[in-house]
């Protein structure tokens, strides 16, 4: 290769690495190092309630108990409770829904973020008036950015609203939230298991989130005490902010950053064993430039010029890569990847940037140029060839390690999402659409109202021409949403654990239209009224969990919410995986809409033509019924499946480009060094021949070391894919990430390509004529 086409190779190599592991880097950056947009955000936590026996906390808390809360303690400097929900807005000349959420009044001292217009009135905002906060967004947006804005009138959900205050953009909770409104003194406060709010607080300046945890955790056991029906088994968990926000968004990206990592290595070890190589080529010349008078410092100066170059062009090469290549990571990534802060420069970026050039510089391309000039004067042939030799074989063995690593981890994920996609998820998602309804508490609040309303609409939409199937459920599965009530089981053993289940309630119809299958008993029909006996469909799991091998139709269930009426169990249907195919099935109570109603309900349906077809016929009967209602939260449910598998799909194709690049490179690598070394054994390869040896026995011969330190690699990369495994334990879905195939495997694989690749310079080498060998020489 010549001068300039070597050059470019190196520059373009070392700004692939560096880019890709920038760009992953700046991600990580701007999700976990930067300060949140809230002032003394290490200040704020989130309270959630705790299942003391499980442990796992995160559980939404009903207003009751967050009042308690509130009341009780005095560790935090203020505590709200926020409902994030939709509404409608018709001030706007069409019914548009937006995302918002109803707070407390001390929302604004815990986020203590200033408004961008206007100010928050919290004590009329306690008092329920009719006051409402915007988002920077909504403002620039629906109100064109009018510096007058303050005290303009909305009418959501029917009602009239005064905007109090436009909220910068930094303010992020509940997320995509547009609309902040007053939460309802009422809300919830008939039952205390009605658990629908999120809470955070701000903890004082002399206090720590261990000692918030063990004072609320009191509270919580005194709570149980007095209301064990509802509290019992029920602690409090008390999280700091960040790890709400971001969740374990940092494993994720850090095994990302890890592999990047490794990719970088295997180009660095490339880089620096192709300059051993380039300078050793050049000992004639360096020998040369000594004999003409040229001083070490000379020569030195020479070659880390020319590297200290090669590594400043990789370096500005990798910088403009990362830049770009993160903001098309948080692009293509699912939505919990986004960014929560800049992805452009910060000072840790900076850093992280020049540590990079550094190592990059003095390890890999500064490094050979020092090693060739190890030796003395008279000398710097023999010993030069034997540093680079040495060199060489330890970059060789770095790569095949970090690859073995990296394919190891990328077959783990690869083999766990195939789990996932052969998981039944329990119902049919093709060619069925979702679209949302919900009406406004403020003129549908009676039961009767909802009831008329959502039958005509099934029913005129069942007689459309554009639509085979539909029906309605209040959390349809994928949604992210569900609702989970205890429960008893009336002349049943219930035992003394809490029984708990999810909770919907669903038109006639809904199990067909998703392909549920019925396993017993009967489905809901169209009888089940208001008027009729109380009925309820479970599904295997309940009876598994609550009647073991007895037979639940017939039996009895009671939801212990809003005085919900004891139900006979007349069908059980198959188990749905509703948060996705990686999550276990639950107890789940489904209840005819007819008889337990509520203001929302999402449409479950199948085009008989196009989905356009249908969906105009589902907007033009909900004009019909109420001009004021706006269809939304359109989707797929194909397309939610598909989500559902999203991350785990990314991540392991991800990983197996990244492990495939490596392979790629530590296998060039590998010829490159194992054609490096044959040619520099050229005199001793005429010898053998012209003294008789086969050629088998040459191939042997020049086997022998890229064969040992393929396989010392191997043993390393082994050894260290022990780590990935438990890296990757909490990752992986239905598979021991210690299972032993994987290991033979990946090592087998790794192992045979390596030696293939190393087989065949020998092979080359050992066909030469033995005379030209020697006359060359």
């Amino acid at each position: 290769m010549n001068k300039p086409a070597l050059g470019l190779a190196i520059v373009l190599a070392l700004g692939i690495g560096i880019g890709t592991t920038g760009a992953i880097f700046r991600v990580l950056d701007a999700a976990l190092i930067q300060d949140l947009p809230y002032p003394m955000a290490d200040r704020m936590v989130s309270l959630s309630m705790r299942d003391l026996e499980s442990g796992e906390g995160g559980g939404p808390v009903s207003p009751l108990d967050f009042a308690d809360w509130r009341d009780s303690t005095s560790i935090f400097v203020a505590m709200t409770a926020v409902s994030a929900e939709s509404i409608v807005l018709t001030e706007l000349g069409h019914p548009m829904r937006l995302p918002a959420a109803r707070t407390t009044a001390d929302f604004f001292r815990v986020m203590a973020v200033r408004p961008s217009l206007g100010t928050p009135a919290e004590q009329a905002w306690a008092e329920g008036y009719p006051l409402v906060a915007v988002s920077n967004e909504f403002w620039r947006i629906h109100l064109g950015a009018d510096p007058n804005a303050i005290g303009e009138p909305l009418v959501i959900d029917g009602e009239p609203y005064e905007i109090m205050a436009v909220m910068p953009s930094s303010l992020s909770l509940p997320k995509e939230a547009e609309i902040w409104l007053p939460l309802p003194k009422e809300a919830g406060a008939e039952v205390r298991d009605g658990r629908f709010v999120s809470v955070f607080a701000r903890l004082k300046e002399d206090t720590s989130v261990t000692e918030a945890t063990v004072e609320m955790n009191a509270i919580a056991g005194r709570l149980a005490d007095e209301y064990p029906e509802t509290n019992a088994g029920l602690g409090i968990a008390v999280d700091p902010i960040r790890e709400v926000l971001v969740g374990d968004t940092g494993l994720r990206l850090g095994l990302i950053l890890g592999a990047a990592a490794c990719v970088l290595l295997v180009i660095c070890t490339n880089v620096a064993s192709l300059l051993m190589s380039r300078a050793t080529g050049r000992t004639k010349e360096l020998n040369l430039r000594t004999a003409l008078g040229a001083r070490r410092r000379d020569l030195l100066r020479l070659l880390l010029s020319e590297s200290l170059l090669l590594a400043g062009l990789g370096t500005l090469v990798g910088v403009a890569l990362g830049t770009l290549g993160s903001r098309a990571f948080v692009a293509l990534y699912p939505d919990e990847f986004t960014s929560l802060g800049n992805l452009g420069w910060s000072p840790t970026i900076i850093a992280f940037d020049v540590t990079l050039a550094i190592i990059a510089t003095l390890l890999f391309v500064a490094g050979p140029a020092f090693q060739t000039l190890r030796a003395d004067e008279s000398k710097i042939r023999m010993r030069t060839v034997s540093v680079v030799r040495r060199g060489q074989g330890i970059a060789l063995i770095a790569q095949v390690a970090s690859t073995l690593m990296l394919l190891f981890g990328a077959s783990l994920m690869l083999q766990s999402l195939y789990r996932l996609e052969q998981v039944d998820p329990g119902f049919r998602a093709d060619n069925v659409i979702l679209a949302r309804v919900a009406l406004p508490t403020a003129r549908y609040g009676e039961p009767a109202a909802r009831r008329a309303f959502f039958g005509q609409l099934i029913d005129q939409l069942r007689a459309s021409p554009s639509i085979r199937e539909v029906a309605g459920v209040t959390h349809p599965p994928l949604s992210g949403s569900n609702m989970r009530f205890r429960l008893t089981l009336p002349g049943g053993d219930a035992g003394e654990e809490p029984l708990f289940a999810n909770y919907r309630a669903v038109t006639d119809g809904y199990f067909r239209t998703l392909g549920v299958p019925l396993v017993r008993g009967r489905d809901l029909a169209p009888a089940d009224a208001v008027d009729a006996p109380e009925v309820a469909v479970v599904n295997q799991e309940f009876v598994r969990r609550y009647f073991g091998k007895r037979p639940a139709i017939g039996e009895s269930l009671k939801l212990l919410f809003r005085s919900d009426p004891t139900r006979e169990i007349v069908g059980v249907i198959g188990d749905i995986h509703h948060y996705g195919p990686d999550t276990p099935v639950q107890p789940e109570v489904y209840v005819p809409h007819t008889q337990h109603s509520w203001p929302f309900l999402t449409l479950a349906f199948e085009p008989r033509t196009t989905v356009t077809d249908a969906l105009t016929s589902i907007r033009t009967v909900v004009a019909e019924l109420d001009p004021e209602q706006p269809v939304d939260r359109i989707a797929s449910l194909s397309t939610e499946l598909n989500r559902a598998t999203g991350e785990p799909r990314f991540q392991g194709s991800l990983l197996f480009g990244f492990a495939l690049g490596a392979l790629v490179v530590a296998m060039l690598g590998i010829y490159g060094v194992t054609a490096y070394w044959n040619t520099s054994r050229r005199p001793e390869i005429g010898v053998r021949l012209a003294l008789g040896a086969e050629r088998a026995d040459i191939v042997r011969l020049l086997m022998r070391a890229p064969v040992g330190m393929i396989a010392l690699g191997v043993a390393i990369g082994a050894a260290g894919s022990v780590g990935v495994a438990r890296l990757l334990e909490s990752r992986v879905f239905d598979i021991d990430p210690l299972n032993p195939l994987t290991f033979v495997t990946v090592a087998g694989l790794i192992l045979s390509v390596a030696t293939l690749t190393a087989y065949v310079p020998a092979r080359l080498a050992s066909h030469v004529d033995p005379r030209r060998l020697l006359r060359d020489d």
